[in-house]
C-alpha cells in the first residue's frame, strides 16, 4: 500500500474517539452527513489532546503536532521525526526517539506539569 493509501485509509483509535458520539445506524454504520457534522468538534477534541499531550512530551525534549487531522508528528530536538497514526504510537515513537522508557510518574515530569499548570 502506498503511504497515501495508508494515511487515507485508517480507523479510529479508541482515544480519537468522543465519548458522546453514538453510533447512527443499529449497526454501528455512521450517515455520511453526520459524519461531516461532526468534523468540526472531532477535530476541536483532537487538537486539544495533541497540546495535552505534547506538554507532557516537552519534558523530554519532544514536541507533537496534529497533521492534517489523520496522523500525527512527534519530533525531538535532534530533528528526528515521526509520522505515527494514534496517541498509542506517540509514545512508541517517542520511546524510539529517546531510546528509553517513557515514565508518566517521573518526578522531573511531574514537576514540569506542575509549573506549567
Amino acid at each position: 500500500m502506498c503511504v497515501l493509501c495508508g494515511v487515507l485509509w485508517t480507523e479510529d483509535h479508541w482515544s480519537e474517539v468522543g465519548a458522546d458520539e453514538i453510533p447512527d445506524q443499529p449497526d454501528g454504520t455512521v450517515v455520511m452527513e453526520v459524519h461531516m457534522a461532526r468534523r468540526g468538534q472531532r477535530l476541536r477534541d483532537r487538537a486539544r489532546r495533541a497540546r495535552m499531550a505534547s506538554t507532557a512530551l516537552r519534558a523530554w525534549g519532544i514536541t507533537l503536532q496534529d497533521w492534517e487531522g489523520s496522523s500525527y508528528i512527534v519530533r525531538d530536538r535532534k530533528g528526528n521525526s515521526a509520522v505515527v497514526p494514534d496517541l498509542a504510537q506517540v509514545w512508541e515513537a517517542a520511546e524510539d526517539m529517546l531510546g528509553a522508557p517513557l515514565d508518566p510518574l517521573d518526578p522531573n515530569l511531574l514537576a514540569a506539569l506542575r509549573r506549567g499548570a
